[in-house]
């Protein structure tokens, strides 16, 4: 009897009607242990030894870190805002900030409101008046020649002109003689109590409120730059011209 020809020779890697069994029964037993493995695992949150939730411990130990770190950082942070941005940002801040030449000599500002510099006229007497009480305020609080410093940024020259009235204020234009001509009408104007019981009404505030104003001056100037009692000596000349 003839053999039948075979298709090739056979090999012992094949797989076998019985591995296959054997995969599925593997896979049931995993599947088996997965199960077990699920029921046993507890329900809830994790906690930690002390009953505490376990995540809300790390996030309190993770808080505590940031802290230290920044704690740390902190002497370092602080020295670089003092010394370079702080500096920094004043000077820029000042490039474009103005506020010395109208806290100088306020009520020159103001007069100046209603003259036209290109007019090529004088300003009026106002302002005049109003600058002289300026000077002798900023002279008293040694504020003109920081005025004069600011102005010389934007003319060339305002800085020796500022140190130069500064120096004439006292000598030239402080020598009392408008105080003199007032005291001449009535010796009451030398008492400081007459200027006193005048601008503590209202109505005389509003209707001087120029001289009002330099009163209040000339009471602080008194005061903290010269060291008086305005309730002791004469007013200075420049609350007689206001």
């Amino acid at each position: 009897m003839s053999k039948l020809p075979t298709t090739g020779p056979q090999t012992a890697d094949a797989p076998t009607p019985e591995d296959a069994f054997h995969e599925v029964a593997g896979l049931e037993e995993r599947d088996a242990e997965e199960d077990a493995h699920l029921e046993r695992k507890p329900h809830g949150p994790v906690l930690a030894a002390d009953g505490t939730p376990l995540k809300r411990r790390l996030n309190r130990a993770l808080r505590m870190q940031k802290l230290r770190a920044m704690a740390l950082i902190a002497p370092l942070l602080i020295f670089v805002l003092v010394t370079f941005v702080m500096p920094i940002a004043d000077m820029l801040f000042r490039s474009v900030e103005n506020q010395i030449v109208p806290e100088t000599i306020p009520e020159t500002v103001a007069a100046l409101a209603d003259w036209d510099p290109d007019s090529g006229e004088a300003p009026a007497e106002p302002v005049f008046r109003a600058l002289y009480v300026d000077l002798v305020v900023a002279e008293a609080f040694k504020n003109h020649t920081r005025l004069g410093t600011r102005l010389n940024y934007e003319r060339t020259g305002m800085s020796s002109l500022l140190r130069k009235s500064g120096r004439g204020v006292k000598r030239k234009i402080g020598t009392d003689k408008l105080a003199d001509q007032v005291i001449a009408v009535d010796e009451a104007w030398a008492n400081p109590a007459t200027f006193a019981a005048l601008f503590e009404s209202p109505e005389v505030r509003r209707g001087l409120p120029f001289a009002a104003r330099t009163w209040d001056r000339w009471r602080r100037m008194a005061v903290e730059a010269e060291g008086d009692d305005p309730d002791a000596v004469q007013p200075h000349d420049m609350v007689y011209a206001a």
